[in-house]
């Protein structure tokens, strides 16, 4: 049995899943951002292929210029994300800018049900990007 905090755990590792060896952190980090950049920049991609096709494939009778507006902001964070990938120095920051995104995307799924009229429910296009 081993909880944190008790005994037992790896007395190496500190609670927030930290290494309390900031050696042995930085180097984990350091290989965790070099064995991810790819998956990043793929879902990036993505995700900008995801707000154009959703972008056209399914305009609403009604909002369509605050249908688009949103579906442009969402094309241009989301590719914004990912020519920083591209920054010297990414590595420190790489975390905060993918929560940051997801808060992004989030607020921008609010908006289009808000825009479009589409019921609270999780079923709408851009809110199932979040998934």
């Amino acid at each position: 049995m081993s909880a944190i905090g008790s005994s037992s755990a790896d007395p190496r590792i500190r609670p927030f899943l930290r290494f309390a060896d900031a050696g042995l952190e930085g180097d984990f980090q350091a290989q965790y951002f070099r064995d991810n950049l790819g998956y990043v920049r793929a879902a990036l991609v993505l995700g900008i292929a995801a707000w154009a096709f959703f972008a056209f494939s399914s305009p609403p009778p009604i909002g369509q210029e605050g249908y688009l507006a949103i579906h442009l902001v969402g094309i241009a964070v989301t590719s914004l994300s990912l020519l920083l990938t591209f920054v010297p120095g990414y590595a420190r920051w790489w975390q905060i800018a993918i929560v940051v995104l997801v808060l992004v995307s989030a607020a921008l799924a609010q908006s289009h049900r808000l825009v479009t009229r589409h019921p609270a429910d999780w079923t709408g296009f851009v809110a199932l990007m979040l998934v």
